[in-house]
């Protein structure tokens, strides 16, 4: 945890709690967000895996789940 600057007014000390509460929210969406596609990536990877298998490694299969 940061410790809090002793010196200042109050309008300073409140400035610098409302930079550090807005900091913490975008480094959790940033995290929240890397999660998200990761995990997507992470199905659509495994979906297309699934289906290839599925049709039997034919050449319309291997075109049809290729990324462009």
């Amino acid at each position: 945890m940061t410790a809090m600057k002793p010196l200042g007014t109050p309008r300073e000390q409140l400035t610098s709690v409302i930079s550090d509460v807005r900091r913490r929210w975008r480094h959790k969406m940033a995290l929240r967000g890397g999660a998200l596609v990761v995990g997507g990536v992470a199905l659509i990877l495994l979906g297309a895996a699934l289906g290839i298998d599925a049709l039997r490694f034919s050449p319309g299969a291997i075109l049809g789940f290729r990324l462009p």
